[in-house]
């Protein structure tokens, strides 16, 4: 490791440390609304940890509704007057829904549990002062999805899915 990485130079460049935001598709493929806080002092490369939350009601007749959290890990490094950003994250999603049949909706609750595991890079804008924050990131996720009660990776059904997520909202200290 370099001396120059934790140059004492550095710390008169300032960045904000923490981002509320609302990303379409992301971790939680659908979307999510996160919190996220940077935790390295050194501005030019960073470490950022999320959390996030999401709620979809899919369908009024099945009383489809999805919701899960999303976390994920990015490292940030600085590139010029945005950041480059790669990082993984995993979501963890519960579906439930009362099947819909050609005799009309069953009274047997389903519920699929469905994890999405992925890898993100792109970029950002991660501002000094309390200020708009952005991401636009390409992602490859392995969407995952079995019982809930009985859920195993080794037995789920798996698609490989590449996309582009999108956040938007609000940088602070």
């Amino acid at each position: 490791m370099s001396i120059a990485f934790f140059h004492p130079s550095f710390a008169q460049d300032k960045i904000t440390r923490n981002n509320i935001y609302f990303e379409a598709g992301g971790a939680a493929f659908f979307y999510s609304i996160n919190y996220e806080r940077l935790f390295l002092r050194n501005p030019r490369h960073n470490l950022a940890v999320r959390l996030g939350a999401t709620v979809l009601p899919l369908s009024r007749k099945t009383e489809r509704l999805i919701h899960g959290l999303p976390i994920g890990i990015s490292y940030l490094a600085k590139a010029k007057k945005k950041y480059f950003e790669a990082g993984v994250s995993v979501a963890g999603l519960r579906d439930r829904y009362y099947p819909d049949s050609n005799l009309g909706v069953s009274d047997e609750l389903s519920e699929e549990l469905i994890l999405i595991p992925s890898v993100r890079f792109g970029f950002r804008s991660q501002p000094a002062e309390k200020n708009l924050f952005w991401n636009i990131l390409f992602q490859t996720s392995i969407i995952s999805a079995n019982e809930f009660h009985r859920y195993s990776y080794k037995d789920s059904e798996r698609y490989v899915t590449p996309f582009i997520s999108v956040g938007v909202g609000y940088a602070f200290h």
